[in-house]
């Protein structure tokens, strides 16, 4: 639910920062653009620019106020990210799953996720396999990963990177590959505790909340235990599309 409240402009920016700072704990700092609060009768508050989103203890409704009047799509998106990505972490610490910080593809009917931090190559893998036939691209940036009735899956999600590719559906999981920039292609299988410490630092989890944070590291282990997980380094060019088809059989 998003409102404009003209009553709240005066503790916007900084303002609402130092007004929700003084009477509740900061409990995550995103190094960013916002901050959360915590209230003990419980409710939340993230402080993001000209905006204040408040919601309840379950993580998984609230509102949003702003200045600005929202009058169309282009505006409502703006002004609840980053809200809307938080209320999905929150519903997946309840409904077994994670966002990661990933490209993820369809290749012949599987899922593929090459997951990475800023800069480790996840655009280039995506442009990569954009025209490629009986290929799927699901998203540049974050790509949701669940399990469902003990197997896991792959989702699209709304909120891209360099190319404007959301597409919607989930497809079984293949593989997890962590990517690395490198001057030949190779894959080298990793352990499941070596694979749940990158995926920590490269995925959303509920860093704010304990119990969430203890689900997301529980499915974490689940995850990393029953699917594949490799390191993988790449050439940016077709042939590394060549290498993943031939390692997994293809």
């Amino acid at each position: 639910m998003c409102e404009n409240a003209s009553f709240f402009v005066d503790i916007l920016e900084e303002k609402a920062s130092f007004a929700i700072g003084t009477c509740y704990p900061a409990v995550f700092d995103s190094g960013g653009t916002w901050k959360l609060y915590k209230k003990t009768d419980p409710e939340s508050y993230i402080v993001s620019g000209g905006r204040i989103f408040s919601f309840d203890e379950t993580g998984t409704d609230g509102t949003v106020f702003t200045e600005n009047i929202l009058d169309d799509a282009a505006s409502f998106r703006g002004a609840i990210f980053p809200f809307d990505e938080l209320l999905y972490v929150g519903l997946l610490t309840k409904y077994a799953g994670i966002i990661a910080h990933a490209c993820g593809i369809i290749d012949d009917g599987k899922g593929e996720v090459f997951v990475g931090a800023s800069g480790d190559g996840k655009s280039t893998m995506a442009k990569l396999w954009m025209e490629e036939p009986l290929c799927t691209l699901l998203n540049d940036e974050r790509i949701i990963l669940r399990e469902v009735g003990r197997q896991f899956f792959a989702y699209g999600t709304p909120w891209h990177g360099e190319l404007p590719v959301c597409n919607q559906g989930r497809f079984p999981l293949r593989r997890l590959f962590f990517l690395q920039h490198a001057d030949k292609n190779y894959a080298k299988r990793i352990s499941s505790a070596d694979a749940i410490t990158r995926l920590i630092v490269r995925s959303f989890p509920a860093m704010w909340d304990q119990k969430g944070m203890n689900a997301n590291l529980d499915f974490m282990a689940r995850l990393t235990e029953e699917i594949p997980c490799f390191e993988l380094g790449f050439v940016p060019d077709k042939s590394a599309i060549s290498f993943l088809r031939k390692i997994s059989g293809k």
